[in-house]
Formats: structure tokens, sequence, C-alpha cells
């Protein structure tokens, strides 16, 4: 009889991979950078990979909506002054 180990990495919460694309959009680095500016917490594979698939479901652009008003809430710009 053969056993089969299979390792997987463990499954990186939303919260991390959003706070990881947030950080590689507000400061314009890479995912790579990304990765190093939250101490290893999430790869640049995982970060795409995650990106894509809130994309491809629709969310992201929800998300990015719910920030901008965020924002203008806090901040104070108005939508005559964002880009997009």
């Amino acid at each position: 009889m053969t056993i089969l180990w299979v390792v997987t990495s463990p499954v990186i919460s939303d919260r991390i991979c959003f706070r990881g694309i947030r950080d590689a959009v507000g400061y314009g680095c890479s995912g790579k950078q990304s990765n190093k500016i939250m101490d290893g917490a999430v790869s640049d594979t995982t970060l795409r990979a995650r990106l894509n698939e809130w994309v491809e479901a629709g969310v992201f652009n929800d998300l990015v909506e719910e920030a901008l008003v965020a924002y203008d809430r806090i901040i104070g710009v108005g939508p005559d002054r964002r880009f997009g």
C-alpha cells in the first residue's frame, strides 16, 4: 500500500490579500514588493490569483468603489477629482 502525502499551503484570508493588493496599488509597487512590505504574509502569486478571482466575480470593482467613497468621506475628494 502506498501512502501519498499532499502538502498544501494554508489558505490566506481575503483580508490579508486585500491589504496586499491595496499596498501594491497605494504604494505603486509590485506584488513581490508588497510581499516584503507585509513581511512575507502572502506571496505575489497568491495576490495575483486572488485579484483575478475577484475581478472575474465582479467583486473588485465594488471594493474599489467602496474605498473611493470612504476616502471621499474622510479626505473630501469629490467625484470630479477622481480618476477612472
